[in-house]
């Protein structure tokens, strides 16, 4: 909550963890104890982050021309990028890829101009985002 994070979560009501022998244990409300080993399925790991709205403290309407996404993905792995601007109910699918280690990826240009757009990225297995770039041009008076 202070770092305004959420992961949603399964049904599992974890009641107390240790770290032991180099697992995580957890032990949930029906007493049932878990071991957690962190090198089995990471490449079937479904995932998403949903990042605040952006509205770059500018006040006149934007056009995001491009986002610039600078990936590390782990073999087999994928990901797919939806936008919802201010004037959109739904999220849209603009982009997506599979299997692209540390290369920069260009998302397509979003076609209506908004004061704020939503991100969200999601994917299955392994994912390092190492840059987010967002470029952009307001309207003009003239």
């Amino acid at each position: 909550v202070l770092k305004n994070i959420w992961i949603r979560e399964d049904n599992t009501h974890a009641c107390d963890m240790a770290f032991f022998d180099g697992y995580v244990h957890i032990l949930d409300a029906n007493g049932v104890l878990y071991k957690v080993d962190r090198s089995l399925g990471r490449e079937d790991v479904e995932w998403s982050a949903t990042f605040c709205p952006f509205n770059e403290t500018v006040n006149e309407k934007k056009g995001y021309s491009k986002f610039h996404l600078r990936l590390e993905m782990g073999e087999g792995s994928r990901i797919m990028v939806d936008v919802k601007t201010d004037n959109d109910t739904q999220w849209k699918e603009v982009y997506k890829t599979h299997n692209e280690k540390a290369r920069t990826i260009r998302v397509p240009r979003i076609p209506t101009r908004c004061d704020s757009v939503s991100v969200r990225l999601r994917g299955k297995g392994e994912c390092t985002v190492k840059t987010f770039i967002r470029e952009f041009i307001t309207r003009s008076d003239k």
